[in-house]
């Protein structure tokens, strides 16, 4: 069975991304599909607080929802699976993590493309999930960054 792995942070980038991961398993078929998003430290809080917390789950409950949603508006292939995951922590290092807890041939991730100070500010989560994954990892270009 081929296992691949999409991460997604629920962009436009990532939805085009998951379109291309279900291509891949389905002409992989029988396959397994982990749908994955971390909640990094921004968006997890990164003070212990009640009202961090508080929030936190908030947005994990919203974030598990709208998995559900790409849950039932991905048209699955016969022989699919999908699994969908949401964690916390770094993402390049949770998504490397899943990709060899799962044994995954695979990882799917979009790109926004962006360049020069912007890219270099920011960082590239698809590059260091690149240099951190124990399998092959598919860059998907967004459609409104060619």
């Amino acid at each position: 069975m081929f296992t691949l792995l999409i991460a997604t942070d629920f962009t436009d980038s990532a939805r085009h991304a998951l379109q291309t991961a279900l291509t891949v398993a389905e002409h992989a078929a029988p396959s397994t599909l982990y749908l994955v998003h971390v909640l990094s430290g921004s968006e997890a809080g990164q003070k212990a607080t009640l009202a961090n917390m508080a929030e936190s789950d908030k947005l994990a409950t919203a974030l598990l929802a709208e998995v559900d949603v790409v849950r039932k508006g991905a048209a699955l292939p016969a022989g699919v699976h999908l699994h969908c995951i949401v964690l916390r922590g770094d993402p390049a290092t949770v998504i490397a993590d899943e990709a060899n807890a799962h044994k995954c041939d695979l990882v799917v991730v979009g790109t926004r493309g962006r360049k020069g100070l912007e890219r270099f500010v920011l960082g590239s989560v698809a590059e260091a999930i690149t240099q951190r994954a124990p399998c092959s990892v598919l860059t998907v270009k967004s459609k409104s960054s060619s």
